[in-house]
Parts: structure tokens; C-alpha cells; sequence
């Protein structure tokens, strides 16, 4: 039959009454029950009403039915429901058909559309030679929300985070001129008085200091005449400190810097040197803000040339704030697959606040237990990467990551290791712990490596020759005396400085650099940590239940050092047993004894140490025996 649309519309029906005789069709097509069932059309039949559509397959030529092939796509797609029209005005006409009947035909159970099983597709013109096979026939239950298929997990791109979780710094337009030419008339008046033929050509206000530029009226003065003079300076300009550049690196004048008075520092905050085009589109490996010089300009530093730093200073001068900067400004320029970060914080309460950051190659290691295995960690996987390195022809990391993007590969992300009172972790560490760590300073630069040690003790013992040989790089805070000022820079500087961030960088390829350092309180990286843990879940390269699996069993495959080494020697067992029968732990005693060489019985006792038999080295203490004899022989059969 057909509606106004013109669209022929089929009803089928479950039972049929011809001369009160039933047939009962099943929703699988075939009769059950066939009584005296006459080849006589029915009314039902006549007015548009059928059986199955099976029975008439041999008068229909069927069109091979088209599959719905589902696209497989990586994004969530909602399946489109169409809603047809015409489902109202059908089932109103199946209604109708159910009032009409005679005394031969009884029509039951009639199935209007809205019944039919049919699968839900969106919405097509249905011809008449193309029936619909029962077996193909879905319910048509419409839910109320989409059907959707499950999601595929994407790696979220990162998104650094927003500068408005970091203070924005003001500019000090008061700059206290009155004061600066008191000061230039003073200078004048000394430089005239002590017969040195200079005077101020100019002077430019910084964060924390006035620097004036005294030009020379003769080519015949000395420029080292004025330093003859600081003292009298100091004096007469009521100054406790003042520096002097003779001269002023890249320019005709010398320099006299005179702090300024307390009230009118300016600070110099890490959201106005990160939001610079300078920093966004720097071409350095890695970009860090430092601060701003004398001179009013933004410093920024690469820690791919550096290749390595020494950051060191007393006590509240602005260390620790240093390594936040250079943190934070990591974190806004690269994301986790570019830069990966290790913290070392013996204090436990300086970095633990970047614990679960996306950034951290591994948790943060606060404790000592920790510390040789993430060294010797960090030394193997140099030692990988130099592998890799030789595998695809590269020199440095940068030509060796472009060559994994170019063949579909994942990068290798740059680490930097920062080590905070790098001292306390030297203090009682073994041998292995000092071969690393030098064989890391010389080599980790082309891996993508590098390490940043501070202290607030730079006295001659802590800072050590082989320290000072490989990290040329200087962050220098103020100090207590001009000792501790010649260990950090092998001159007097250092303890000339005011503290709270006024710094001296000395920077590969560049002079000596005075500058206030950027300044990053705990509220703005509380912001910002919240943000990362919010947004990105972490990924550790290592944990720290893998460090403490491998402290024991790491060998000299990718190069460390071996710590079984002792245990295969032939004197191990007589050693051991010599140790815990006499209480007697020295290493320098036993190798007279046993007449070895010092690192020959070291290794011994490091492998003893391992297994728990004697303690760790410390300053000023021995090693003590921690077993009886009865339990070294269990340690031994174990072996």
C-alpha cells in the first residue's frame, strides 16, 4: 500500500484465520500449526498486510544487500539517530487497518512499525524489492543518549603553564636621581684629589646597583690607578661594599658600582624575563632565566654550553631561589618529552615540593640510600646514549634526536641533574660514587646530559680540583671571606656582594657578570606544581624501587663500575673472616697485612659493604663490623 508520500509501506502478521482454520507463523518463518489452510488470499493479505517476507522470495529478485562497514577513527564518533517523520503517521494507519474485519478473517496481533526490529542507520528510501531478512532485523529500542564507542587514549599535548600563576613585576620609574648625582660629584671630587685625571662620563641605574662609567682624560693614566683608591671610595660614599671593573669588558670605561639603599631595590621577578620573545624563541638548547645586570638588561643562559654549573653561597644569598628559576624556566619551555629533571635534596624540603611533575625522570631522592644507585643510573645511561649515538652516526644529542624524528621515533629527552648541598651526599659516598661522578662531568655533555651542584659551603674541601676543572660554569652568591670567594672564582668578588639574588655568573665565553637574580616565591611554584598534577600524569623514566633492585647487581656493561669485582678475588673469604674474627675494619691496615694494593682491598671492602658485612665509610668514624662469624658464613654459602 502507499501513503501520500507515495512510499509503500509493509505490515506482517503473526496469525491468520482462513475458515476458522489457523496458521501460525513463527518469527523464524515457519509454520507450526497448518490445519485445512486453502490458497485463498485473506483480507488482511488484500488490503496490504502479508505473511513473513520469506514467502514471497521466489516472486522478488533480491539486490545483494550492502554491508555498513564502521570506519575505525582514533576520535570518539557519536552515531548519528535520524528520527523518521513518518513513524506517526504509519502507526495511526496500522490502527486503522485493525478496526476492518469480516465473519471469515480475524486479524490479531497486528505489528505496527514501531515494533519492527530494525536496525537503527540513518535515514534511506526503502524500495519494495528489497526486503528486510528477519535474522538481520534489530530491535529498534532508541537509547537516550548516543551509543558511544570507547575512547582512545591520546598522549595530551602539553601546554605550559599560564604566566598569570607567577607575580608580575612593577616598574620603578622613582629612580633616585638626587641621590645618583651627590654620589657623581663625590667620585669626581676623589678622582681629582688623588691626582687620577677621570671623571663620571655617565651612570645607569640596575636592580641593586648604580654603575658609573669613568672615562680616562689621557691616554697616559693608568686605569689601575683607580683601583688604588676603593677604600677611599668606600669611605667617602658611606659604602660597605663597592666593585670596580677596570675595565668595563667590551667598552672604553671603567666601572664603579655602589649599591643601592635598601628601600629603593628593585626585584626582578621570573614572569618578566619568561614572557619575552628573547626567552619564547630562543634557539639555545636549553634556556634559563638567571636575572637582570647592572646595566638593566634580562640575562639568560644556556645550559647545553654551560655544559655544567656550580651554584654556591652562604646562607639566605639566593642560592636555592637560583635552582627554582632555573626549574621553573625549564618547565615553561620544554614539556616532559624534551627535558627530564633530577633532584637531589638532602634537606628534604627544598625540591620535594616538585614531587609527581611530569618532568622528573624519578622520584625525588631525599634519601642517601638512593643516591649511589641513581648516580650510577645516570652514568649507564651516558653510556647508552653514546651507544645509540654511534648506531645512527651523531656527535651530540640534537643531531641524534633529529635522526629518531625523521625514522618515526621518540626522541631522547635532555637531563639535568641538579644536586643540592652536594657536599652532604659526597660525605660518606663510596669510590664508585666519585668515579661517576667525574666521568659524568667529562663525557655527559654530548649524551644531553648535565649537572648542576650547589653548596653553602665553598670552602677548599668541599670543592675539590677535579670539581673545579670540569665546570666551568660559576654562580657565584655572596660569601663570608675572599677564601671562599677565590674557590668559587679564583678571585675577590664574591664576598663584595649584598645578597638576597645579587649574583656574579661567570658564563662560558663571557667576562664576569653582576646581576640580581630573578626572584620565585613558594605560593607561585605551589601554582604552578598544582597545574602540572592536575593536568599531567607522571611518567618516571626510573623509579626508585628499580634503583634499589639494581644498587646490588648493576655492573660495568654500560661502563660503571663493577661491585663484584672484590668477591671474585682469591683473598675475599680469608679477608672477610680476618675482618669479623679481629673487629678489625681498615683498609689501609689490611692491605699492609695481606700486602695488596689499596684499590685491591677497597674493592673488597666495598663488595663487603654490600653484603651487609661492614658499614659505610664516614667522615671521621670507621667502618664497623655488623655480623658475627656465624652469619658470615650464611652470607658466604649464599654466594
Amino acid at each position: 500500500m502507499k501513503n501520500k508520500n507515495n512510499r509503500k509501506k509493509e505490515y506482517y502478521i503473526h496469525q491468520i484465520v482462513r475458515d476458522n482454520q489457523t496458521e501460525q507463523i513463527e518469527s523464524n518463518g515457519k509454520p507450526t500449526v497448518v490445519t485445512n489452510v486453502k490458497n485463498v488470499p485473506s483480507y488482511a493479505e488484500n488490503v496490504g498486510y502479508h505473511l513473513d517476507p520469506k514467502r514471497y522470495d521466489s516472486l522478488r529478485t533480491h539486490k545483494p544487500k550492502k554491508e555498513i562497514v564502521e570506519e575505525v577513527i582514533e576520535d570518539v564518533v557519536e552515531p548519528v539517530i535520524v528520527n523518521n517523520p513518518e513513524d506517526d503517521y504509519y502507526s495511526a494507519m496500522a490502527d486503522e487497518y485493525i478496526e476492518y474485519g469480516d465473519d471469515e478473517t480475524i486479524i490479531n496481533d497486528v505489528i505496527g512499525e514501531d515494533e519492527i526490529e530494525e536496525p537503527v542507520i540513518e535515514e534511506v528510501v526503502v524500495e519494495t524489492k528489497e526486503p528486510v531478512a528477519p535474522k538481520e532485523v534489530v530491535k529498534p529500542s532508541i537509547p537516550s543518549q548516543p551509543v558511544q564507542k570507547s575512547k582512545v587514549v591520546r598522549k595530551k599535548k602539553y601546554i605550559a603553564p599560564s604566566l598569570d600563576l607567577l607575580n608580575r613585576g612593577t616598574e620603578t620609574s622613582d629612580k633616585d636621581v638626587k641621590l645618583a648625582e651627590e654620589q657623581k660629584a663625590k667620585i669626581n671630587e676623589i678622582l681629582e684629589k688623588y691626582g687620577i685625571k677621570a671623571h663620571v662620563a655617565k651612570y645607569i641605574f640596575g636592580p641593586t646597583v648604580i654603575m658609573y662609567l669613568i672615562e680616562l682624560e689621557s691616554l697616559s693614566e693608568d686605569v689601575k690607578s683607580i683601583r688604588k683608591i676603593e677604600d677611599n671610595l668606600a669611605m667617602y660614599l658611606a659604602c660597605s661594599n663597592i666593585r670596580i671593573l677596570t675595565p668595563i669588558p667590551n667598552m672604553k670605561y671603567a666601572g664603579i658600582e655602589i649599591p643601592k639603599p635598601k628601600d629603593s631595590r628593585s626585584i626582578v621577578y621570573l614572569r618578566d624575563l619568561i614572557s619575552t620573545k628573547e626567552f619564547i624563541n630562543s634557539k639555545y638548547a636549553l634556556p634559563v632565566a638567571v636575572g637582570m645586570n647592572s646595566f638593566g638588561e634580562k640575562i639568560y643562559a644556556d645550559i647545553g654550553d654551560m655544559p655544567h654549573g656550580l651554584c654556591a653561597g652562604e646562607t639566605k644569598s639566593g642560592k636555592s631561589v637560583c635552582l627554582n628559576t632555573i626549574i621553573l624556566s625549564l618547565i615553561y619551555h620544554y614539556s616532559a618529552d624534551d627535558v627530564r629533571i633530577m633532584l637531589l635534596d638532602p634537606k628534604t624540603v627544598e625540591f620535594s615540593k616538585y614531587s609527581d611533575i611530569p618532568h622528573l625522570a624519578m622520584p625525588v631522592i631525599i634519601d642517601k640510600e638512593y643516591f649511589e644507585p641513581a648516580v650510577i643510573w645516570l652514568t649507564d645511561e651516558m653510556e647508552r646514549r653514546y651507544k645509540k649515538l654511534n648506531k645512527y652516526g651523531a656527535v651530540e644529542l640534537s643531531e641524534l634526536n633529529e635522526e629518531l624524528v625523521s625514522q618515526g621515533l621518540p626522541k631522547e629527552p635532555y637531563i639535568v641533574m641538579i644536586m643540592d648541598e652536594f657536599n652532604d651526599w659526597f660525605m660518606d659516598a663510596s669510590s664508585t660514587v666519585d668515579d661517576c661522578i667525574t666521568k659524568l662531568m667529562q663525557k655527559a655533555r654530548a649524551a644531553g646530559i648535565h649537572i648542576i651542584l650547589a653548596t653553602q659551603r665553598p670552602s677548599a674541601d668541599v670543592i675539590k680540583g677535579a670539581i673545579k676543572a670540569n665546570i666551568p660554569t660559576r654562580l657565584a652568591f655572596k660569601v663570608s671571606s675572599f677564601a671562599d670567594s677565590s674557590v668559587i672564582l679564583g678571585q675577590s668578588a664574591a664576598e663584595k656582594l649584598e645578597g638576597k639574588g645579587d649574583m656574579i655568573l661567570r658564563y662560558p665565553g663571557k667576562g664576569d657578570i653582576r646581576l640580581q637574580g630573578a626572584l620565585v616565591t613558594n605560593k607561585e611554584i605551589k601554582n604552578v606544581v598544582e597545574y602540572l598534577r592536575e593536568n599531567y600524569e607522571v611518567d618516571y623514566i626510573v623509579t626508585l624501587e628499580e634503583l634499589q633492585q639494581s644498587s646490588a647487581s648493576r655492573g660495568a656493561g654500560n661502563g660503571s663500575v663493577d661491585p663484584s669485582l672484590g668477591r671474585n678475588d682469591e683473598l675475599f673469604i680469608e679477608v672477610c673472616y680476618f675482618v669479623v674474627r679481629n673487629q678489625n675494619a681498615s683498609v689501609n691496615q689490611l692491605q699492609k697485612i695481606f700486602s695488596t694494593s689499596f684499590n685491591r682491598m677497597d674493592n673488597m671492602f666495598r663488595d663487603m659493604q654490600v653484603l651487609g658485612i661492614v658499614s659505610g665509610t664516614q667522615q671521621g668514624t670507621k667502618r664497623k663490623v655488623l655480623v658475627t662469624e656465624l652469619e658470615l658464613e650464611e652470607i658466604l654459602n649464599n654466594l
